[in-house]
């Protein structure tokens, strides 16, 4: 049995950590946000520029070979038949190569599908290459190519004009003119 004073000599531990319920709110957001060096980051309809660039990172960190189908795209095999036409080679038919080019194309759709949530899924769920997916989810939430220039255009007028207030703390500007630049690069535009 333990007595009053055991019980006061560890109540410093119970005082000194937080309800159960807020562990587990930290320990779902990291699983929602993908902390982990096995789980790809969670794409939602608010954090694109964030994702984008983590997952770049998680694909590339699969393989090379997996980044590349995403950038330049994967093909079936293919081989000519008798009459010229091309067709999709027999999986009996594949190399190596053909099996191992496959494999990162699966891998880093894998990533892909494991790292959008529901309502980003929708948008890919019926497309087979890497590249399409990667390209679709952009489009969706970055917008076409003339909505992208007129956003570069946008935060480029933001950068040009960014000037710190006289009440303005150092890392609070800082923290702007990161913000401007890093959305800026997230759309293919560097500032020197």
């Amino acid at each position: 049995m333990i007595g009053r004073g055991m019980t006061a000599g560890i109540g410093f531990l119970t005082d000194a950590l937080p309800p159960v319920r807020h562990v587990a709110k930290i320990i779902g957001d990291s699983i929602l946000e993908g902390a982990s060096s096995g789980r790809p980051p969670l794409l939602n309809s608010g954090n694109y520029s964030f994702w984008k660039i983590r997952m770049r990172a998680y694909i590339r960190s699969i393989n090379k070979k997996a980044w590349i189908s995403v950038e330049e795209g994967y093909e079936l095999t293919t081989k000519r038949i008798e009459d010229g036409t091309m067709i999709a080679k027999p999986r009996a038919e594949w190399t190596a190569i053909d099996f191992d080019n496959a494999k990162w194309h699966h891998r880093a759709m894998n990533a892909i599908f494991g790292g959008v949530d529901c309502t980003q899924f929708i948008y890919i769920q019926n497309l087979e290459s890497a590249k399409e997916a990667w390209d679709t989810l952009q489009t969706t939430n970055e917008g076409t190519l003339a909505v992208r220039r007129s956003r570069v255009q946008m935060l480029t007028s933001q950068f040009e004009s960014l000037v710190m207030n006289e009440d303005e703390k150092l890392v609070d500007f800082q923290t702007r003119l990161l913000d401007i630049t890093n959305q800026s690069q997230t759309l293919g535009e560097l500032y020197p």
